[in-house]
Parts: structure tokens; C-alpha cells; sequence
């Protein structure tokens, strides 16, 4: 089964190729969409307090599965269709525009104002999810290990 050091390796190699595979075929879109996977797939390691992948496989059971999970975890991108009474942001600020949208304009500033407007669009949505109240949350005070 192995363990989380060699899922977290597995889990490099598949976002490069995913990476390589999108900007070959200028999917530029699903750039953000692989980083917010990958993203969330490591914050759940990360906190699960799992010791291997057993035990992650079961805390992601208890986290996501359907008769247990009281909170739902979603990028904006799955999101899309999906509505909630509440709605939390994090880190708007710091995550909108996406660091791909900042790179399109160093690498390539013809196709930055097409990223803007995606990310203008992806922006729509998450505003657009909370049925009653959406909360921004600035995550500028959280350290690791506090609390």
C-alpha cells in the first residue's frame, strides 16, 4: 500500500504531467483547476493526522462521506452548480487573481486579459453559492500548529 511519503511523490509527478498535458494543449483554464486539487488533496494529508494511507483513506471517509459530512470542502471550480446556505471564502485577496493568471501576464501578456476574464468568471460563481450569507475569511492570523 505504501505510505504518505511515496503518495505525496506520486501525487508530484501526477500534477507535473497534468501540468505538461494542459499548457501543451493551452488549456490554461485547467491549470487552476489541477493546483486546487492537489492543493486540497495535501491540506487533507496534511491535517488528517493520518500516519498512512489506510488511515487517510478512512479519515477522508469520515470527512467527505456522505452520512458524516456536516461541512463541505470545495474549490470554486467544483462548486460550480452547487449551492449552500453558508459560504466561507478564504483568502480571496490573496487567491484571486491565481498565480496562473499572474504568470499568463509575465509569460505571455496576450493571453492575460482571456485569464482575467476567466478569472473574473470563477469569481461569479463562489460569490454565487451562498444561498443567505458568504463570509470572507482572511487566513493572514492562522499558524500552524497554534491553537
Amino acid at each position: 500500500n505504501g505510505t504518505l511519503e511515496e503518495l505525496d511523490e506520486k501525487l508530484d509527478t501526477w500534477e507535473r504531467g497534468e501540468i505538461r498535458k494542459a499548457e501543451t494543449k493551452a488549456h490554461y483554464s485547467k491549470l487552476q483547476i489541477i493546483e486546487d486539487k492537489v492543493e486540497s488533496l495535501r491540506s487533507v494529508i496534511e491535517f488528517s493526522g493520518a500516519l498512512t494511507p489506510k488511515e487517510l483513506i478512512e479519515r477522508i471517509n469520515d470527512l467527505f462521506g456522505k452520512q458524516s459530512a456536516p461541512i463541505t470542502l470545495s474549490s470554486i471550480h467544483r462548486s460550480k452548480g452547487l449551492e449552500w446556505p453558508s459560504v466561507y471564502w478564504l483568502d480571496k485577496e490573496k487567491l484571486c487573481p491565481s498565480v496562473w493568471a499572474i504568470r499568463a501576464y509575465e509569460e505571455d501578456p496576450d493571453r492575460f486579459e482571456w485569464m482575467i476574464q476567466e478569472e473574473a468568471n470563477i469569481c461569479y460563481v463562489a460569490t454565487t453559492r451562498a444561498q443567505q450569507a458568504l463570509v470572507y475569511i482572511n487566513g493572514d492570523g492562522y499558524q500552524k500548529g497554534a491553537g
